[in-house]
Formats: C-alpha cells, structure tokens, sequence
C-alpha cells in the first residue's frame, strides 16, 4: 500500500513538474520584449584605382589580375535614397581626387 502511494505521489509529481514548466515556456513566449534585434542598413562598396593604368598598354591592362588593382571597401551606413540609388551592384563610377577624412 505505501509503495502504491509513493507511485502515485511520483506520477503527480511528474505532471505537476511538466505543466510548470510548460507554463513557464509558454509564459516566456508571450512577453513583451521584442526578440529582433535592431540593425543599420549600410551599403559596402568595393572601389578600385584604375589611373595607373593610363601607363599601360590595352593589353596590358586586360590582362591584370584583379589583385594587382589597388582597391578598398567602404562602408556607407544609412544612405539616403538619392545615394542608394547611385551604388547600385553593378554601377560603375567614376571619381576623381577621393580622399577620405
């Protein structure tokens, strides 16, 4: 008889411990924070130097790796339209005396 009832105190036990926990995950669920974290949009661009090129053939210049062209990437973060709109993937521009600050 005490064996029967330590069984069915276990098994209350068991359920009691799965419904709490199951509330808490519910619970969890339901609040309030958000669980995105916010983020900035930026725009990375590649840009390479091609006026050293001038001094090269045609040939010459066709032949370049693409690890011979000085190059950086920038980091354009919170563009505005007229600026996203202009480093689109793909466009190519032309620049003149950039210099960085």
């Amino acid at each position: 008889n005490e064996k029967i009832n330590v069984d069915n105190w276990e098994k209350k036990r068991t359920t009691l411990l799965h419904g709490m926990v199951l509330k808490s995950i519910q619970d969890s669920l339901k609040d309030d924070s958000p669980n995105q974290r916010s983020s900035v949009p930026y725009i990375r661009l590649l840009v390479r130097s091609f006026s050293h090129l001038e001094d090269l053939s045609l040939n010459e210049a066709h032949n370049l790796n693409t690890d011979e062209i000085p190059s950086v990437e920038l980091l354009f973060w919170r563009v505005s339209e007229q600026v996203e709109s202009l480093l689109k993937e793909g466009s190519v521009l032309r620049m003149k005396k950039l210099t960085a600050k």
